[in-house]
């Protein structure tokens, strides 16, 4: 998975932005990776405040680390996000980079893993 990441990183031309977006999201993906390889859970049936909470958590850890390269552009931090999620999730990438909707960032559960992602790193 990460592998894959880092390929495409290096052999692509792509933007700057892009470019810091991929290497935040290796970095989020990393981590939450090893986390969630322990849990086994199928997120089908997960209620739907738990999924927004996830991203939200990768959203705050990806924010976290674009602050501390900083980056200006909020886009990157949502970018970011987006690559961590086909990263650790591909077989449900749809289903994840759905809650990044305008309506999922403005909701308590989004707000309070964002607040996660900040506050554990």
């Amino acid at each position: 998975m990460l592998r894959r990441l880092l390929k495409t990183i290096k052999t692509a031309r792509e933007p700057e932005d892009v470019k810091r977006a991929r290497n935040a999201a290796e970095i989020v993906a990393r981590g939450a990776a090893l986390t969630l390889n322990h849990v086994e859970l199928d997120y089908r049936r997960l209620p739907a405040f738990i999924s927004t909470k996830l991203v939200g958590y990768l959203h705050g850890y990806s924010s976290v680390i674009c602050t501390s390269w900083a980056v200006q552009d909020p886009g990157i931090a949502i970018g970011a996000t987006m690559f961590a999620i086909e990263s650790i999730f591909p077989e449900r990438r749809e289903f994840f980079i759905e809650l990044l909707s305008a309506e999922s960032l403005k909701s308590a559960a989004f707000v309070e893993g964002g607040e996660g992602g900040l506050v554990g790193r």
